[in-house]
Order: C-alpha cells, then sequence, then structure tokens
C-alpha cells in the first residue's frame, strides 16, 4: 500500500464497527474511491444511534446528487458531464 504521509487502512481487512467501537466519539475518515480519478469522500460518523426496528442500517443524513456513474472524468470533469446531460443536443 503506498504511503503518503497519512495513516491508511485496506478497507478489506476492517468493519467500520472495529474502528469506532460502542462509544458517542464523532470520527471523521477520509476515504478515496477510484484511486486513479481522486474521488475523495469525508465520513463524518456522529455515533451510535438509538436501534429501532424501522430503520434499515446504516443511514445517509446528508449528500448532494447521486454518486456520478463511473469512468465520467473524475471530480475535474464531474461538472462538464452534468452539464452536458443538462443539454438536450
Amino acid at each position: 500500500m503506498m504511503d503518503f504521509g497519512e495513516k491508511t487502512f485496506d478497507e478489506e481487512k476492517f468493519l467500520i464497527s472495529q474502528l469506532v467501537g460502542t462509544n458517542k466519539k464523532k470520527t471523521v475518515w477520509s476515504y478515496e474511491y477510484d484511486f486513479g480519478d481522486g474521488w475523495v469522500h469525508e465520513i463524518l460518523f456522529e455515533g451510535n444511534p438509538d436501534v429501532s426496528r424501522d430503520v434499515k442500517f446504516p443511514v445517509c443524513v446528508e449528500g448532494a446528487r447521486c454518486c456520478p456513474p463511473e469512468d465520467c472524468g473524475g471530480p475535474w470533469n464531474y461538472p462538464e458531464f452534468l452539464d452536458a446531460l443538462r443539454d438536450p443536443e
């Protein structure tokens, strides 16, 4: 695994429950999806919610737009991709 000065973990070797434990402490992670395109996501864990049988977990409580399709050019070209979708021509 490449090391760029930040502590990194192989996500295939850990469960989120191993990283957060059972406390209510807020934790922030940076997750890079598709290393070549540079999609970086900030994930904020705000604590363990009260368990409810009516809610399917995990729950995303905030976000914008759906995730971009594969190979749309990374965050640099995504605005152009959105413009193309809006243009009927």
